[in-house]
């Protein structure tokens, strides 16, 4: 990860900022969701999809380990979850308070480490989850290589992330890393407003499908699919008809530079049941999540593997 020691030191100041806040204002803060909204919305997907866990497991850059402790309680033949996450002060202060309000002590295990050098054996996990994690890895195939290690012969790998189309230009790529964050944010997480701070810097990337593909392949797994999950609106449906526009003219205007979507997404509007066939699928999400949270779900999407 790029900048990792100012990484760390962001996610530090911001967690001992989180550290008065309660349960819920902190999974927001992390996940978009309260919990018990995040528990709904995870609940909803791997039932979808069919997935079934238990054993031993590990959340990759598990922030405050609200995905651990959903899988967790929905799971109860799951024996331990190990949350892995790099910042320090996040694991000591804002993971136990989501694992004690969960009721998931001993169960979800809090661990600082990096996802490149994960402090477990070989072939010791029943399964591997993310949550908008593996976009910071600064080097996707070295990130799945060390996460296949620790897999089992024929292990999970279930991680909600983006993934960009393979038409994305290298102009829109550079613009959506090379944005300022909001003052707010700065502020938020004890940046000076007067600097920049762009995404690049917070250590984020923009994979293309194919970079997913390659990654996953060279680590010995097997891709089994790829879900999005989502609910048709009339202002989505317009943004997904200006995101064919292409990025040039859109740069001209300067507006609409951060659409960047599946062509998929059109069939979904115009013929849902023919977008659930193919590798990438769409389903209609029934849990009501809050504006926040529901902008998001545009950008990512749940991908299954396994180890061969």
């Amino acid at each position: 990860m790029k900048n990792k020691n100012h990484f760390i030191d962001v996610g530090d100041s911001f967690a001992k900022k989180l550290s008065k806040k309660n349960p819920d204002q902190i999974s927001v803060e992390y996940c978009m969701m309260e919990l018990t909204e995040h528990l709904m919305f995870i609940s909803e997907v791997f039932n979808k999809l069919g997935i079934e866990l238990a054993g031993m497991g590990m959340e990759i850059a598990a922030g405050t380990g609200t995905f651990s402790c959903s899988i967790a309680r929905l799971y109860p033949n799951i024996e331990k979850i190990y949350a892995l996450e790099i910042v320090p002060e996040v694991v000591k202060i804002l993971q136990p308070k989501i694992i004690k309000h969960t009721n998931m002590q001993g169960r979800v295990i809090p661990m600082i480490g990096d996802f490149n050098n994960i402090q477990l054996p070989d072939n010791s996990l029943d399964f591997v989850i993310g949550y908008n994690s593996f976009h910071h890895s600064n080097d996707l195939k070295k990130t799945m290589a060390e996460v296949s290690r620790v897999l089992k012969s024929g292990g999970k790998l279930i991680f909600i992330d983006r993934a960009a189309p393979n038409y994305m230009t290298k102009a829109q790529e550079d613009w959506l890393l090379n944005r300022d964050y909001p003052k707010e944010y700065k502020i938020q997480h004890g940046i000076d407003p007067k600097k920049p701070y762009t995404r690049a810097q917070h250590g984020e990337h923009e994979p293309r499908f194919y970079d997913w593909d390659i990654a996953i392949f060279n680590a010995n797994l097997k891709l089994d699919s790829i879900a999005i999950f989502t609910q048709k609106t009339f202002k989505r449906f317009i943004k997904i008809l200006l995101s064919f526009v292409p990025f040039f003219i859109r740069a001209w205007f300067r507006r609409f530079l951060y659409l960047i979507v599946p062509r998929k997404f059109l069939l979904y509007y115009i013929c849902s049941p023919l977008a659930g066939y193919g590798k990438l699928k769409f389903f209609t999400l029934r849990t009501k999540l809050k504006t926040k949270a529901m902008a998001a779900m545009l950008l990512h999407m749940v991908f299954t593997a396994h180890k061969n």
